[in-house]
């Protein structure tokens, strides 16, 4: 009968000095289907770890050959194994840890094929890596259209290292008074959104950039059609969109994401509200 890998221990994750190459200490114990422990069993481990788990992003994946010992544990170092050149780093110690919430996927084949054993997150980032890349200036660049920083990319910097990112979802459809307080909620962002608190109301010009940006390009899921009265808040096809850009009246200017990227001076109402932050 076939076996099947169960990975049943797997220590805490432990950042590796910056003196030594990098890595994070993984040790895990392997039975087969039956729950009997393979011991001194030759393993292929295939290590990836996923930036982004809601499209499986990959940012660094390898293999590493390993045989357990005489009470079946296997132990290895995840970033000293052979790359596979799948995932947007290009090596182990340029993964930006702080950018999103990271997850661990194993598979191990031990003779018959690659088992998914299944896919962990990282309760908390690997302490002496995250210290590494905080310490030394980022090699990661962004481009506009990337899923990064909690939102999705709508301005780079000319570097390429830093920019304003907007939300993947609304926030909510409200007035202007609300509209401040809407965006500072964790409750009204994604999961992966909530990771950050500094989301705020984008100015007019931003909103313009997001327009250009994004919603011509076909990206964030922008509200389309023409904008009803504000009498009516909760229709779908409002496409006016809150900035925190005072007019010379009492209202916020607002755009409209139906035909153009226009300011109205004189809108009041209920109008739709997308969060942005700058990293």
């Amino acid at each position: 009968m076939k076996k099947l890998l169960l990975l049943l221990l797997c220590l805490p994750f432990i950042g590796v000095a910056q003196s030594v190459p990098q890595g994070i200490n993984y040790q895990a114990v392997a039975r087969d289907a039956s729950g009997a422990v393979l011991i001194n069993q030759a393993l292929t481990i295939r290590f990836s770890v996923i930036s982004d788990i809601t499209t499986s992003a990959i940012s660094w994946q390898e293999t590493q050959q390993d045989t357990t010992n005489d009470y079946g544990l296997l132990t290895a170092i995840i970033g000293q194994g052979t790359t596979t050149s799948v995932g947007s780093s290009a090596t182990f110690d340029v993964i930006d840890w702080g950018a999103s919430h990271h997850f661990l996927k194993v598979e191990i084949d031990y003779g018959s094929g690659l088992v998914d054993m299944g896919t962990t997150a990282f309760m908390s980032v690997p302490y002496a890596l995250y210290s590494v890349s905080s310490a030394t200036p980022s090699s990661v660049t962004y481009s506009i259209g990337d899923t990064a920083q909690g939102g999705i990319v709508f301005y780079v910097s000319p570097d390429g290292k830093n920019g304003l990112v907007a939300a993947t979802v609304d926030q909510a459809s409200t007035d202007m008074y609300q509209a401040t307080n809407v965006v500072s909620m964790p409750y009204f962002h994604t999961l992966e959104g909530q990771r950050f608190l500094d989301w705020r109301l984008p100015t007019s010009w931003e909103l313009n950039e997001m327009y250009v940006n994004l919603h011509q390009q076909g990206l964030g899921g922008f509200a389309i059609g023409a904008p009803n009265p504000a009498s009516s808040p909760s229709s779908p096809f409002q496409s006016l969109y809150w900035s925190s850009t005072m007019s010379n009246g009492p209202y916020d200017l607002v755009s409209q994401f139906f035909s153009n990227g226009n300011q109205c001076t004189t809108c009041n109402g209920f109008y739709r509200v997308r969060a942005v932050r700058a990293f």
